[in-house]
């Protein structure tokens, strides 16, 4: 049998036909115009919905949620009116001005948060800053960690020299020796959690992935040390996700790192139990590269108390601090929303 060249050696198509039967194009398959953006963007959701993964769902939802529609707000004066109605239902129900400043404060955006907490972990609980689905990686980060404590020849070799994690978390492992069990658990927990929040922060703000090679996230996962389920969370919450070709492409934005930054700096006072020493403070700043007055602000964004050590440099920008989340005084406890910075408004004109 010898294969021969057809139509001068094109692809062609061939179908089975029958004789004296008359066959007309039906088109199918084809669209005589191209689908409008919204109804793309419905078989575009279909489709997700029946076949695509939990991590294409979430991100899904979470672009609808960031779009803000016509229909709701359609230009400046449907804004306009929008506000009119959120003073005249605050002047119906006699709100004063400090429970208006109240209700605005309460959205701030900031990490979980539960203002009348009274101690630091009720204020920001664990499980959501993380998800519980994600307890199986943090325990695998925490496994990692626990070789670093064990064996200080591995910790201070191979893990910084393959720079599994910052030095600033494995300067940290060191103390963590001799305390009770409960105790060690929960600081572990937190340090899992901060060592991989900080390989995502000090990585690129742009990841690549080229979806016609094998590997996809499990590359990403593997370049910043972060297990594929947190890996999986963090880019649903921070990321924003398009394609480009055959490359998938994960961008942060600057505000959605400023979030990051929010959940970087209240985990690391949790990992203390919510006392960070001024030494502490000074090797936090010089692994996120900041100066202290910003990290400061924020940190008080978040209701912490920040004290100057004694004894500072002069050069401001480095001039470490103490930080205390509701510490125990002596009296009446005060709630986190105490500690929140007062809203300040602008004079009225004479």
């Amino acid at each position: 049998m010898k294969a021969m060249d057809a139509e001068a050696g094109r692809i062609i198509r061939m179908e089975p036909r029958c004789p004296d039967v008359k066959y007309e194009d039906t088109g199918a398959g084809v669209r005589s115009e191209p689908l409008d953006a919204e109804t793309r963007m419905k078989e575009y959701k279909r489709l997700v919905e029946q076949f695509g993964s939990t991590r294409r769902k979430r991100q899904l939802t979470a672009k609808e949620n960031a779009v803000v529609r016509a229909d709701a707000v359609g230009g400046a004066e449907a804004l306009k009116d929008m506000l009119r109605s959120a003073a005249d239902k605050a002047a119906e129900s006699n709100m004063t001005k400090d429970e208006i400043i109240k209700q605005t404060q309460a959205l701030r955006a900031i990490p979980p948060h539960h203002p009348e907490a009274v101690k630091p972990h009720d204020a920001y609980r664990l499980n959501e800053l993380i998800p519980s689905d994600c307890n199986q990686a943090l325990a695998g980060v925490a496994k990692q960690l626990q070789r670093g404590i064990d064996e200080p020849e591995y910790r201070d070799g191979a893990m910084r020299v393959k720079r599994m994690f910052p030095a600033y978390i494995l300067d940290k492992l060191a103390h963590l020796k001799g305390m009770s069990s409960d105790v060690f658990e929960r600081r572990m927990k937190y340090t899992a959690l901060l060592g991989s929040l900080l390989n995502l922060y000090m990585g690129p703000m742009t990841l690549k992935i080229d979806s016609a090679r094998a590997g996809g996230l499990t590359f990403i996962s593997k370049r910043t040390n972060v297990p594929m389920d947190m890996l999986d969370h963090f880019l649903s919450k921070f990321y924003q996700h398009r394609t480009e070709g055959t490359n998938e492409i994960y961008d942060i934005s600057r505000d959605s790192k400023g979030l990051l930054l929010l959940y970087i700096l209240i985990v690391a006072v949790l990992a203390e139990d919510g006392e960070m020493s001024s030494d502490s403070f000074e090797s936090l700043r010089e692994c996120l590269k900041m100066a202290s007055a910003e990290i400061v602000s924020r940190l008080r964004e978040l209701g912490c108390i920040c004290t100057a050590a004694k004894g500072s440099p002069a050069i401001s920008s480095m001039k470490p601090f103490s930080v205390s989340l509701l510490p125990a005084l002596a009296g009446p406890p005060k709630t986190l929303q105490d500690y929140f910075p007062h809203l300040k408004l602008g004079r009225r004109g004479k």
